[in-house]
């Protein structure tokens, strides 16, 4: 296995503090550095991840093939350590170091200090901290430019492949994502659906909470949660008793540290603190119905 740095995002565009990000793993250490993206669907665009992951990748190789110190790239799910290094091993990479912001530190340091061992690494990943502060550039910067037709101030934020036509075709993009968005039905824009459970949860009050693709309803009477999901034209629905979703919504408040899964006949419900997510699983399609990210959680606890 080939060891390498990583630098993960969804590079919504790649800006120089990614580059910094890479040129600082290989001044530091001497690796060529591995980009992990996290994919971002074409159908699952939005006004923070305007760009699918399609439209990130033809620049990424651009890149490659530029002297830039980007040895490869992988597509992710998540921040997760190991699904991160399962992706490299796949590719004959090891995981020798992980590049990151300020912000970053302390989550991904913690990862490669506690789990390196747990997924076959050969020795403990190192660190790296690129110093940064809110004045720094960033991609939520560079999408500004975007929105404000201000070509100069993207172009300072980026990288010089980046520069020139991916202003044109990003904008107009991000322009089109923006649209789409104002036009979304009465779901678009309700408020997130585990947003809903801690209000509904913290203290507890019963009633339906509406959220982005349907409802969550607490009957306290039947001492059960409805948890409803809008699926093109038809709407899925999973009874849950509430002394189970409370128990999985206690595990979260106080940071439990082990997986907490309650599981019925046709669905379970699910905390996962490594990657810090709350799921509703459907039994019949083994598929994940609901999943709440890490950053949706850490906004509504801070709220």
């Amino acid at each position: 296995m080939k060891p390498v740095n990583i630098v993960l995002g969804r590079f919504q565009p790649y800006t120089k503090g990614h580059q910094a990000c890479v040129d600082a793993a290989f001044d530091e250490v001497g690796l060529k550095t591995v980009l992990c993206i996290i994919e971002t669907p074409d159908n699952k665009v939005d006004e923070r991840h305007p760009f699918p992951t399609s439209m990130i990748i033809p620049w990424i190789e651009k890149m490659m093939h530029g002297g830039s110190h980007i040895q490869d790239y992988v597509l992710i799910k998540n921040a997760d350590i190991a699904k991160i290094a399962d992706a490299l091993h796949n590719k004959g990479y090891e995981l020798a170091s992980w590049t990151c912001g300020t912000d970053r530190y302390p989550d991904y340091s913690r990862q490669c200090k506690g789990y390196w061992e747990k997924v076959g690494l050969p020795e403990e990943p190192k660190c790296i901290e690129v110093k940064r502060g809110d004045d720094d550039v960033s991609a939520t910067k560079a999408r500004e430019a975007l929105k404000n037709n201000d070509e100069k101030a993207y172009d300072k934020l980026l990288t010089p492949e980046w520069r020139g036509s991916t202003f044109t075709q990003f904008r107009h993009q991000l322009l089109k994502v923006m649209e789409d968005a104002g036009n979304q039905n009465r779901y678009g824009k309700m408020k997130p659906l585990f947003e809903c459970i801690m209000e509904a949860f913290n203290p507890l009050k019963p009633g339906v909470y509406k959220f982005s693709k349907g409802t969550i309803e607490i009957d306290t009477k039947k001492s059960e949660v409805i948890f409803s999901r809008i699926m093109g034209s038809e709407t899925l629905e999973y009874h849950i008793p509430l002394e189970d979703v409370t128990k999985v919504v206690q595990a979260y408040l106080s940071k439990n540290k082990s997986n907490t899964s309650i599981q019925h006949d046709n669905c379970g419900i699910i905390y996962q603190p490594l990657p810090n997510t709350v799921s509703i699983w459907d039994s019949k399609t083994s598929k994940f119905s609901f999943e709440f990210s890490a950053h949706e959680l850490q906004n509504i606890v801070k709220k």
